[in-house]
């Protein structure tokens, strides 16, 4: 009897989790089938739905979307086995396992152990006798007796006074053929290159084979956009706390000297600790970005901030820095709605990404 039930697997977040058939509700709630640790999936994000061989994804309208193969899907989308379904920020790979086959080979029985073979009657397994006629049984199993071999034919009679013909001789033995190797194929002959004292055209020729030998190569500027390209892009809500980071430790800074501006009495603290706020801001963007391409908050979460061509820490340059910090501005007087871009993307990019041309990513 062979299993006539599919099976179905899921891999997230380092560990294996067998699925049954019909509906499995994915999201943050524990009222879900399968229940997410992730801040950034809604608390009834998506659905999933396995029966046999099909197997389909059905959004809810989760805020962050339901991607399938890292494209954002709409409503109910078919999906089939090794298909990567990303919830949030939590990517799932399903697997889907058939049945197993029904075994193709047919198992023999031996006849002779069912019937008699002098009389055709049926006879139980493991008799010796026929119980109709009473003849002997070859029990199953046993060795069959060889038919005899034929007689052989009679030699045609030879007329009287006939000589038998002399057997035809041996034909000679065919002469050894030596198979000697083919003649190797001449090398193709060296370009002469001149010594260096035969004349001004010598040494022109090797300058100009030093030149191109210390000519220095320049790093693949491919291969570093596709590393940037494979890195995932950073959700909304870890933004969001790689911001507050960088915030408090402003803050900080300038809480720093108002305090010292009220013990003392002085206002002239008050007002260095604003200009050092403001310079700490200056070199977040122009040391941070530009120069490192993270932040204090961003690297602490394990963020980066990359551009076309440019590989996470290799920083975006000033005046990329520049572009998107006049992008934070742009977007907080447009009243945040840049900032919530993050959330709404499928690459996850703000209004200042789209500006310069940035996105924000993570380490690994």
């Amino acid at each position: 009897m062979t299993d006539q039930n599919w099976r179905y697997f899921v891999d997230f977040e380092g560990r294996t989790v067998e699925l049954a058939g019909g509906e499995t509700t994915l999201g943050r709630s524990r009222s879900c089938t399968l229940a997410l640790k992730d801040v950034t999936v809604s608390r009834h994000h998506a659905t999933l739905r396995l029966d046999g061989a099909l197997a389909e994804v059905t959004d809810h309208g989760s805020s962050n979307g339901t991607f399938v193969n890292g494209r954002r899907i709409e409503g109910r989308v078919e999906v089939g086995d090794g298909d990567r379904v990303m919830v949030g920020e939590t990517v799932l790979v399903l697997h889907l396992v058939p049945p197993a086959g029904v075994p193709e080979a047919t198992i023999r029985i031996e006849a002779d152990a069912l019937f008699c073979p002098a009389c055709s009657a049926p006879v139980p397994r493991g008799a010796t006798a026929c119980p109709a006629c009473g003849g002997a049984v070859r029990p199953a199993g046993s060795p069959v007796a060889p038919p005899p071999p034929p007689a052989p034919l009679p030699a045609p009679h030879a007329a009287a006074g006939a000589v038998a013909p002399a057997p035809l001789p041996p034909p000679p033995p065919l002469p050894a053929r030596e198979s000697a190797p083919p003649p190797p194929l001449p090398a193709p002959p060296l370009p002469e290159i001149p010594a260096p004292d035969s004349g001004p055209e010598s040494r022109e020729l090797l300058s100009s084979i030093r030149e191109i030998e210390l000519t220095p190569v320049a790093a693949p500027v491919a291969r570093v956009a596709a590393e940037a390209a494979v890195a995932r892009p950073a959700g909304f809500w870890i933004r969001v706390a790689a911001s507050l980071v960088d915030g408090l430790l402003l803050t900080l800074l300038s809480g720093i000297f108002v305090a010292l501006s009220w013990v003392t009495g002085s206002s002239g603290l008050s007002v260095l600790g604003s200009l050092l706020s403001f310079a700490a801001s200056l070199a977040i963007v122009f040391v941070g970005w530009g120069r490192f391409g993270t932040s204090p908050g961003k690297r602490l979460l394990g963020l980066a901030i990359v551009a076309e061509g440019v590989a996470p820490g290799e920083g975006i340059g000033a005046v990329k820095a520049l572009v998107r910090w006049i992008g934070y501005f742009l977007s907080a007087f447009l009243l945040g709605i840049g900032f919530l871009l993050v959330a709404f993307r499928g690459d996850k990019r703000g209004l200042h990404d789209l500006v310069a041309g940035t996105s924000v990513v993570r380490r690994g």
